[in-house]
């Protein structure tokens, strides 16, 4: 079994560049950087919350695998798309570094609710 076969969901990457305007501020736009890449998305726990917040200072709500070689950076924006769902990056961790595969700790981005 391939690591890739572990990999059920896909996402785009999206990255926001930020351009000076020549009058003390600056505009920013997002371009997708990365399409379709194959991924995994996990909910944490809230005892494995507790302890990446002790360990590491961030408090993420959802694990993402995916294979190594993308760039992904911590400021990204996730989105799936089947649902269309939007998580920010916060770490991006690889600990084995043998680029096998990366894990990507995001939490969510708020919902528009539906009336």
């Amino acid at each position: 079994m391939s690591y890739a076969s572990l990999l059920p969901h896909l996402c785009n990457v999206s990255r926001t560049t930020r351009t000076a305007d020549g009058m003390g501020g600056y505009t920013s736009a997002e371009s997708v950087v990365l399409r379709r890449v194959p991924c995994r998305f996990d909910a944490m726990s809230s005892k494995t919350l507790a302890i990446y917040a002790d360990k590491l200072g961030t408090l993420a709500g959802f694990t993402v695998y995916m294979e190594a070689g993308r760039r992904v950076l911590e400021g990204d924006l996730l989105i799936k798309t089947d649902d269309s769902r939007q998580f920010d990056v916060l770490l991006v961790k690889n600990y084995d570094e043998l680029g096998k595969y990366l894990t990507v700790e995001c939490v969510e981005r708020a919902r528009a609710v539906e009336p």
